[in-house]
């Protein structure tokens, strides 16, 4: 919840993108992709290929480096329906992982068409600044726990975690507030299978469910309750409501609890906490294939480390060849210059032996010269 008292927005804009289609592709459909909303730790760093393998079937592959398929990384979803605008994330894949990416196909692909996606080449060039208030930070949670001065026992509702704040699929309301709130927590005490049972209440006393625990462990307490009516797939009480939350201490038979939109909740900075530790949670994807008992998940600082890792030891590579390529060159040179170049050098030397070779054939020519006028002047 943010300063203003309503539940905090986004405060990046994350970019959206146009697949490249493939030159030989023979049909007139386009594909755009964007980040899945809560997906983003399953995205590694990788450029992918969308391939239309069947009539009703599309195939998504993880690239190397090289630009080539990653074995193994294939995600087959199939039936589909191509005549239509498709949308596919990662509830379409039989894991629940399409890498993060939500995938939004045009009618017109004929099998064999072949899309290119780049989600990472110019990602960071194109987020944006969802806003530039600092009141916008969601820095306090949504949701305060009270508890009855009257409970006999020392426990208190702790780690309210939020997953959900979206009005059309939690129990947030658009008003800024919980649709059924406040809700009541009530301990029942143990039943005749020896549990701890929890009664939980919206704010017109009707049931919402009873949390049962066979331990003295009360963890993720709405997780314990089937959602109403049963959703398929299965769901809790905790994913229809957007929220969970955990009891700790010795409860009596007739204690409770109270959890309310935290309503002019000032001197809370719960939130601003889990966005400190971020920094340090692994909510980024190292491979796209999971390796069994391999760490494929890396935190906000290990990634940084590795990305100045990675560059410096590019940089480092780059001097090097270019180095080395500079003593090449220069030797080369060298070779080039010794076969066909001119050397000053020699070039003045042979300068001077001819000076001094003219010199001495132009003394030839002089005495040559005296000694025939001499002859001339004898013979008269």
């Amino acid at each position: 919840m943010t300063l203003d008292g309503v539940i905090g927005k986004d405060l990046i804009n994350l970019p959206s993108f146009t697949g490249l289609n493939y030159r030989e592709n023979t049909g007139i459909a386009t594909l755009n992709v964007r980040l899945e909303p809560g997906k983003g730790e399953q995205l590694p760093p990788n450029d992918f290929l969308v391939t239309i393998t069947g009539p009703n079937q599309v195939t998504v592959q993880a690239l190397d480096t090289r630009g080539q398929p990653i074995p193994d990384s294939e995600k087959v979803i199939d039936p589909v329906d191509l005549s239509s605008p498709l949308t596919l994330n990662s509830s379409d894949d039989a894991d629940g992982d399409l890498y993060g990416l939500e995938i939004t196909l045009s009618p017109g692909a004929a099998v064999g068409d072949r899309f290119l996606l780049k989600p990472l080449q110019q990602a960071a060039r194109e987020l944006q600044m969802a806003t530039n208030r600092g009141e916008d930070i969601a820095l306090a949670g949504p949701l305060r726990a009270t508890f009855d001065p009257s409970n006999l026992g020392n426990s208190r509702i702790e780690s309210i975690k939020i997953s959900n704040t979206d009005p059309a699929s939690s129990g947030f309301s658009a008003s800024q507030g919980l649709d059924n709130g406040p809700f009541s927590v009530i301990y029942q005490g143990v039943n005749v299978g020896g549990d701890h049972v929890f009664r939980i209440l919206d704010k017109d006393s009707n049931l919402v469910g009873d949390a049962e625990f066979n331990t003295n462990n009360f963890n993720n307490v709405l997780s314990k309750i089937p959602a109403t009516p049963p959703a398929i797939p299965p769901a809790t009480m905790a994913t229809e409501l957007g929220f969970d939350f955990s009891i700790s201490g010795v409860p009596k038979a007739g204690d409770s609890f109270t959890i309310e939109f935290n309503t002019n909740g000032f001197n809370d900075n719960r939130n601003g906490l889990e966005l400190a530790a971020l920094q340090n949670a692994e909510t980024t994807r190292r491979n796209a294939v999971v390796v069994e008992n391999g760490v494929n998940q890396y935190s906000f600082n290990q990634s940084y480390a590795t990305t100045v890792g990675n560059i410096g030891e590019r940089t480092r590579q780059a001097r090097t060849s270019e180095e080395a390529n500079a003593a090449i060159l220069e030797q080369t040179t060298v070779w080039f210059e010794s076969l066909s170049g001119v050397s000053l050098d020699e070039e003045a030397a042979n300068l001077v032996r001819f000076q001094q070779t003219y010199a001495a054939a132009a003394r030839i020519l002089s005495t040559s010269q005296t000694i025939f006028d001499t002859l001339l002047q004898a013979v008269r």
